[in-house]
């Protein structure tokens, strides 16, 4: 009888988990595709990610629903936008638009609600960097938008781009990476192709120096490219034989080849083991071996690579807290996971509710290096609970900053931290806090009350 409860037990736990289909991180946001085909999002809401006023909310900490439309096909994430296809091919942005990254046409910094890109409707995939965005269509044509300083939209230009624009004329592209400054891209018969700019090799296209190239340029001649990564100022990819191979510079070790110092201009192999899979961004990147074993390295000060520690790693690291890796989406500080079973996990910083388990790492706690199950499937809700209607005034504040609370409403506790996420105070039982000592800076705030709890942001001049 008790090993049936037992297994009862530990059926219902891995049930609950299996709730997302797919998940996109940002820069300290997730969004997820549920598998009843809605849109869910947890973490930072600094510009709006989270289809959500930041100044209302700033960060969640637990799933909060995006869209209860149940057509979701695919998402991505920018370091703080997002966007995403229905089933129908129609495109949607929500988030920050400082470099037109939505592609909406609209002179806007933020926006706080899902709005539809266009009115094609025969979008397949879709691809974000930094700040700008990229999707491909049924017909295997590439289109991009957003920031284009640096060409790193490959159509010609180096002007900024509103609305999508077609890459070329071509018809086979299949995947798209892109990052701060450089982009990469497979075509369907299997050759590399890189834009943008490369101060020490990350395009991969030989040289020395810097490059800068505003139209695909092919990397080399092979025919067997599988899939690829982009970090901040290093590129990596997996050919079809279960070879990685890296280029770039490696600042964090990124490059796992032990350099630390040098800058390698066209792909080089990585050691001579196999491998299915890669995944990266920003610094570090994570790969899973033809044994089915979770490997990482590159930069870790925040445990973002699950290893125990908070030290880089400058050559593939056994991660053996981790087994039955499915996919890894890494993050700047923080790492998201599913394994075989469709379980969620995380480790890495979750100062800002990056977990979504409903909690968040206190001041002067550790970052989590080890993985943690996150069981958030139950939690999951689409009453908006945490949009209680509080007024602030003045923001920016100087001197003081005054709370007007909903009806029937009583503030417990506020906590007020700081953008790195450190406590730096806390009163309980007020409406008004002194924040004349603090520095000038946007901070975050805490107000627990006899309903929950909710996050806002507020401004000190």
């Amino acid at each position: 009888m008790k090993k049936y409860l037992l297994f009862l037990l530990l059926l219902s736990i891995q049930l609950s988990a299996q709730c997302w289909e797919k998940i996109a991180v940002g820069a300290h946001h997730a969004i997820a595709i549920k598998d009843d085909g809605t849109l869910w999002g947890w973490g930072a809401n600094w510009h709006g990610q989270l289809a959500r006023d930041p100044a209302e909310i700033a960060y969640v900490t637990s799933p909060v629903l995006i869209s209860d439309d149940t057509s979701w096909k695919n998402v991505d994430c920018g370091v703080h936008h997002v966007i995403a296809v229905k089933t129908d091919g129609t495109l949607w942005a929500v988030g920050w638009n400082d470099d037109r990254q939505l592609g909406i046409g609209q002179a806007v910094e933020e926006i706080y609600q899902l709005t539809q890109v266009g009115s094609d409707n025969d979008w397949n995939s879709v691809f974000c960097g930094w700040d700008v965005s990229f999707s491909i269509k049924n017909n295997g044509t590439l289109w991009g938008w957003g920031k284009n300083q640096y060409g790193n939209l490959g159509d010609g230009t180096n002007s900024t781009r509103d609305t999508p624009v077609q890459i070329g004329t071509d018809t086979d592209w299949e995947i798209v990476a892109s990052g701060v400054k450089h982009t990469l891209a497979i075509k369907t018969d299997g050759t590399l192709w890189a834009w943008g700019k490369s101060y020490d090799g990350a395009l991969g296209i030989g040289g020395t120096g810097i490059s800068e190239e505003s139209s695909p340029v092919q990397c080399g001649t092979d025919a067997d490219w599988k899939s690829i990564i982009v970090g901040t100022e290093f590129s990596a990819g997996l050919k079809d034989d279960g070879t990685i191979w890296v280029w770039g510079k490696s600042g964090y070790g990124e490059l796992g080849n032990g350099d630390t110092f040098s800058a390698y201009y066209v792909p080089t192999q990585l050691g001579t083991e196999l491998w299915t899979s890669i995944s990266g961004r920003y610094n570090n990147v994570f790969a899973i071996k033809a044994n089915g074993t979770l490997w990482a390295w590159g930069f870790n000060e925040n445990g973002q690579l699950a290893d125990g520690t908070t030290t880089n790693r400058n050559i593939p690291t056994f991660i053996e807290s981790f087994n039955d890796p499915a996919s890894i989406m890494p993050s700047y500080l923080f790492t998201l996971a599913l394994k075989e079973d469709g379980t969620l996990w995380a480790w890495g910083s979750n100062m800002l509710g990056h977990y979504g388990n409903g909690t968040i790492l206190e001041s002067g706690e550790p970052p989590g290096a080890t993985p943690v199950y996150i069981d958030n499937c139950a939690t999951a809700t689409t009453i908006d609970h945490l949009k209680q209607q509080f007024t602030f005034y003045p923001n920016p504040a100087a001197a003081h900053l005054n709370i007007v609370t909903p009806e029937n409403t009583s503030i417990e506790q506020i906590t007020i931290a700081g953008i790195n996420g450190n406590t730096i105070l806390t009163q309980t039982h007020t409406s008004q806090i002194n924040v004349q000592q603090l520095p000038a800076g946007m901070y975050f705030i805490e107000i627990k009350t006899d309903s929950g709890s909710s996050h806002h942001k507020f401004i000190k001049e």
